[in-house]
């Protein structure tokens, strides 16, 4: 169910419909808090609309999720996503 929710985000944000996205997203991150994916698309969507804490809250338990299941590249793709909201 996650993916679905996943796959819609993904889709209403490339169609540039972040609040939409976000609402999903939120609902991925709901039905499974420990999936990372969920937790980066959330913080990509935030940072889309300018909401920069709340994107880095995202990234970050996302980068945490992913160490936590011994995923370093997946890990060190959301710390460059990181960087870059950072330097907004």
């Amino acid at each position: 169910m996650k993916n679905i929710y996943n796959n819609l985000g993904i889709a209403l944000g490339s169609q540039g419909n972040f609040i939409e996205a976000i609402t999903v997203f939120n609902l991925a991150v709901q039905i499974d808090p420990s999936e990372p994916t969920s937790h980066q698309n959330l913080g990509v969507a935030f940072w889309s609309q300018g909401r920069l804490p709340e994107a880095l809250a995202s990234l970050q338990r996302a980068k945490k999720l992913y160490a936590s299941q011994n995923k370093p590249v997946e890990m060190q793709q959301v710390e460059q996503i990181i960087q870059q909201v950072r330097s907004r």
